[in-house]
């Protein structure tokens, strides 16, 4: 978990306590989550609300497909 402390990200979801997904270097390590369709509009507000402290990656899924994920910033 990650504590935010920016109190625009926290008004709008409701908590200081986040999620975020770190590499392991392990690469059968699996995160459960659900795959969002966004519109370039959406993908960049986003980004604008997602916190320094994550990135936005391009990963492969389980199911062979390719979609973003915001992850740990290293």
């Amino acid at each position: 978990m990650l504590t935010i402390t920016s109190a625009d990200v926290v008004d709008v979801s409701g908590s200081s306590e986040h999620p975020i997904a770190t590499a392991t270097g392990d690469t059968n390590d699996e995160i459960t989550g659900t795959v969002v369709t966004l519109t370039a509009d959406e993908l960049a507000a986003a980004d604008r609300y997602e916190v320094d402290e994550y990135t936005r990656i391009d990963v492969f899924l389980a199911s062979g497909a390719r979609a973003w994920a915001y992850v740990a910033r290293r």
